[in-house]
């Protein structure tokens, strides 16, 4: 365009004809351009693929995977990039799209978009934009795609690390007995000695009585079950109610990989016990959708039963008691406390 620009002033000024040809064969590979441009971009549809078994969070680095299709039958589809936009509750968020170099008709490209995720929550496709410069880079052409089609994500909260609070709470909570032969320290049971059995195992005195080899069996603990608890103050920052979820939801994973019993309550939001990996992301997924501005559900009887463990700190208003266990809520991260400033 700017070639194009620069010949045609000096083509009318000197009326060259070498000029006057360069301004139409420019014209022409500029009308050709767009031409083709919007030929490929416009047999170019977006379909859904497969669900990912791990849910985004915020801070770190996802994939959103979806189809892209070519309905054409001559033209491929060349240089093609653009950028899916995610419309959440009360903001949006752009996803650029890896350069993609050819698409042939008829055919079908799995993308895979890096993401970071901003906000904890909801976030719905809403459009995909695609745009090109193919054949001769000369205009770039744009074209909007729909992605209303494209299933809805729930990004988990941030991760921060709450490790050292699960200790204490072992020692506070102890263990419970599982009533079966285990790893533990309490005398369960004596059976036969088998080959490969420790022999520091062996009950010497009833052997002597038995007149055969008895190994001593320690019961089988398990973490005690508990209530996890998160109460937040209405006038709160919403920046400082956003790290007391994250510290929850990270606190809860931590209880799972210890091997507690974990039971949610909070804002809206009422979860039964859940043990190991396979509650992890159904409380990824109830953190997600985790509203402060939600009142607080009726606390189930059997649950209202459980040890509760609880932060406590400024926005929240859980406080030690009975049968309760709070910790120091850990301090927001420079970002957060940037953004109360």
């Amino acid at each position: 365009m700017a070639a194009l620009a620069l010949a045609l002033p000096g083509a009318i000024v000197s009326g060259n004809n070498l000029l006057f040809f360069v301004v139409g064969l420019l014209s022409a590979l500029c009308a050709l351009s767009r031409g083709v441009g919007v030929m490929m971009l416009w047999r170019l549809q977006l379909a859904p693929a497969a669900a990912s078994a791990r849910l985004p969070r915020v801070g770190k680095a996802s994939h959103l995977v979806l189809w892209l299709r070519h309905r054409g039958h001559l033209l491929p589809a060349y240089g093609l990039g653009g950028s899916l936009t995610l419309v959440g509750d009360q903001h949006r968020e752009q996803v650029d799209l890896d350069p993609l170099l050819v698409l042939l008709p008829r055919q079908q490209q799995l993308l895979q978009l890096q993401w970071l995720p901003q906000r904890r929550g909801l976030l719905q496709p809403q459009q995909l934009r695609l745009c090109s410069a193919a054949p001769f880079g000369l205009l770039a052409q744009a074209r909007t795609l729909a992605a209303a089609a494209l299933p809805p994500l729930w990004c988990a909260p941030a991760a921060v690390d709450v490790g050292h609070a699960v200790g204490p709470l072992q020692s506070q909570l102890g263990s419970a007995p599982l009533s079966q032969a285990g790893a533990g320290e309490e005398f369960f049971s004596l059976r036969p000695y088998r080959s490969g059995d420790d022999v520091r195992r062996i009950a010497w005195r009833r052997s002597a009585r038995s007149g055969r080899a008895l190994v001593v069996e320690p019961e089988a603990v398990v973490a005690r079950d508990l209530l996890l608890c998160l109460q937040l103050q209405r006038a709160a920052d919403p920046a400082l109610q956003e790290h007391a979820i994250a510290c929850f939801c990270s606190l809860g994973e931590a209880l799972l990989a210890a091997g507690f019993g974990v039971a949610v309550y909070s804002h809206g939001l009422v979860l039964g016990l859940r043990r190991g990996a396979a509650g992890r992301r159904g409380l990824l997924l109830g953190c997600a959708r985790l509203n402060p501005r939600a009142p607080l559900p009726p606390l189930p009887r059997q649950l209202g039963a459980l040890p509760q463990v609880a932060f406590a700190g400024a926005g929240l208003t859980a406080r030690a008691g009975r049968n309760r266990h709070a910790l120091a809520l850990p301090p927001p991260p420079a970002t957060v406390q940037g953004q109360r400033a």
